[in-house]
């Protein structure tokens, strides 16, 4: 029996292809697309071992690709071969409000939300709310242990992408501080089944 596409479902693919488009254009580089497409990929995985259903790790997933979509128009400062001033740092942080602003009206507020937190941190450290443990979303804090480690393992214009074993330790060392301690544990175990996976496909 075949299926016909319902109005919502069309829209939603809609709001999709337009939030990818803009992607497309960030940067003039493709740095910010290939790192969502990774931490996308990272969720996902993250996501199945902690047996998050199906509607949860989609939207998880599409959070994840869009989660630097408000960088649009940052591209002078992100991809400066120089290191980012503090100034510059303050402008770029305005990212989350922005991205959560331009999917608010692409109609997709619960991605937006997601965005909006994804520098948040449990320890009250992050920004743009300065929210804590219990105030964060709960699927935000996979995308946040995402994001940082393949943004730290990632080489940019202005530094080199450090060993993902000095990366580990170093969220480690913040584990429920900025990072819940079983989502890094889940994070790590994939990592080393990626390597080695890798290393039996260099054999």
């Amino acid at each position: 029996m075949i299926q016909v596409p319902t109005i919502s479902n069309i829209r939603r693919s809609e709001q999709i292809l337009t939030a990818l488009s803009l992607i497309e254009v960030i940067e003039n580089s493709d740095y910010t697309k290939s790192h969502s497409l990774r931490v996308a990929k990272l969720v996902k995985e993250i996501g199945i071992k902690m047996g998050l259903g199906s509607e949860e790790n989609f939207l998880l997933r599409r959070a994840a690709l869009f989660h630097d979509i408000g960088k649009i128009g940052f591209s002078h400062i992100i991809m400066k071969t120089e290191p980012i001033t503090d100034e510059e740092m303050e402008i770029i942080k305005g990212h989350c409000e922005i991205g959560y602003k331009l999917l608010m009206k692409l109609g997709m507020p619960q991605e937006a939300n997601l965005v909006l937190q994804h520098h948040e941190r449990p320890d009250g450290s992050g920004y743009p709310k300065g929210l804590k443990y219990g105030e964060i979303d709960d699927l935000t804090n996979i995308l946040v242990v995402a994001d940082v480690y393949d943004a730290a393992i990632m080489e940019r214009p202005y530094k080199k992408g450090d060993e993902y074993q000095n990366v580990m330790l170093n969220m480690y060392k913040d584990a429920d501080k900025k990072y819940p301690l079983y989502i890094l544990q889940i994070l790590h175990e994939i990592v080393i089944e990626s390597l080695d996976k890798k290393k039996t496909l260099d054999k």
